[in-house]
């Protein structure tokens, strides 16, 4: 880390986000060290870190341009629900985490959110429905922060339906290596000027800038929704269903293959009980609509093609407690 030593790179820190927004104490640093990949490949993380907790992007830029003046690598974090350890800090340095980034102003106007950097999925889709409005996409964790679904251009079994990340960035606050601040794109719906600096920082995994703030886009709430469990007695005969539920002109929401003992040692671990006991396998799809007959009419259509297609009985889940057990263990 150049010239300085650990604990003078903390002392630089504290001036910029304070004291207690500064760890450099080993026992306290465990968890800022690992994310969620399986703990036999995880990454060896270095031994002298410090770890920073910027509040917005003044402080982040006035991090940056002290790590680079010295030559201090920074590894940006947000959730730590990643499973391929890109949040590791396997050099000395700077973890820079956006958990204190937690500003969220929903526009129902127009069908926008600003979400800074900190904000999780949760919080998003939470506030997106007390707006009366939709975050479509689903990555997995509920727990992964809007900065770095960004920054992986996560996307999820709702990809089928509403694509990734990159489909529902509108605008950017970032802060470049060099301490910069740069605002692009905005609230709107097209935007075809200059450059596509936005979508270039989008998937670049913190490797070219720290995303301090995204400008979302959201839809109207669907007006109902459905879950099936299409239960299979093979793999094959479960993937080859896809293609023809696609062409059948139905678009589900998400459409998940799954294998049975997986889901059941998951509904396990939660004290659940899965509800179906047929096949060996499962496709799990959702089905969101304007109003109900609309999701019975399409879950019909793609229930006929399944059947065709050599399927067990299938469950139709349409209350909410039972669609939201079935997305509880699913994400267990």
């Amino acid at each position: 880390m150049g010239e300085l030593k650990i604990e003078e790179i903390a002392e630089a820190l504290k001036a910029i986000v304070g004291e207690k927004n500064t760890i450099y104490e080993r026992e306290k640093l465990e968890d800022y060290l690992k994310d969620e990949t399986y703990p036999k490949l995880r990454l060896k993380p270095a031994s002298d870190i410090v770890v920073v907790k910027p509040s917005n992007a003044e402080e982040v830029s006035r991090i940056l341009r002290f790590a680079n003046e010295h030559g201090i690598p920074v590894f940006p974090r947000g959730g730590g629900t990643g499973l391929v350890g890109g949040a590791v800090p396997t050099r000395e340095g700077i973890v820079l985490t956006t958990e204190r980034m937690k500003g969220l102003e929903v526009d129902r106007e127009n069908l926008m959110a600003v979400v800074e950097a900190g904000v999780t999925l949760e919080e998003l889709i939470k506030a997106a429905d007390e707006a009366d409005l939709f975050f479509p996409l689903h990555p997995g964790d509920e727990t992964a922060h809007a900065g770095g679904l960004v920054a992986t251009n996560a996307g999820g079994v709702r990809a089928v339906k509403y694509g990734v990340m990159r489909n529902y960035v509108k605008g950017l606050e970032v802060v470049l290596p060099t301490g910069e601040i740069l605002k692009l794109g905005g609230k709107l719906q097209k935007n075809n000027t200059g450059y596509d600096l936005m979508n270039l920082i989008i998937g670049s995994e913190g490797t070219l800038a720290i995303i301090t703030k995204v400008i979302l886009k959201l839809h109207p709430k669907p007006g109902a929704s459905a879950t099936l469990i299409v239960p299979y007695n093979d793999r094959s005969t479960a993937v080859k269903s896809v293609p023809k539920i696609l062409q059948s002109g139905v678009i589900p929401l998400a459409i998940e293959y799954v294998e049975r003992d997986l889901i059941e040692k998951a509904a396990k671990h939660l004290g659940e009980e899965w509800p179906v006991r047929e096949g060996s396998c499962y496709l799990l799809t959702v089905i969101v609509g304007e109003n109900r007959d609309q999701i019975l009419y399409e879950s019909q259509k793609i229930a006929e093609v399944c059947q065709q297609s050599g399927s067990l009985e299938i469950l139709f889940a349409e209350p909410k407690h039972e669609q939201e057990k079935i997305l509880r263990i699913r994400s267990a």
